[in-house]
């Protein structure tokens, strides 16, 4: 299975999303006007 895209959005009120998704290595790709933010991972 190829890959090519891994990414994961959340609100930033969600504290334990934000955490888990620093633990497993995603980066902070954007930030939305909508209060959410979309991570990738690298």
């Amino acid at each position: 299975m190829k890959l090519y895209r891994i990414w994961a959005a959340t609100r930033q009120q969600n504290a334990p999303a934000i955490r888990l998704l620093d633990r497993l290595n995603f980066v902070k790709v954007k930030e939305t006007d909508d209060d959410e933010i979309e991570y990738g991972l690298r």
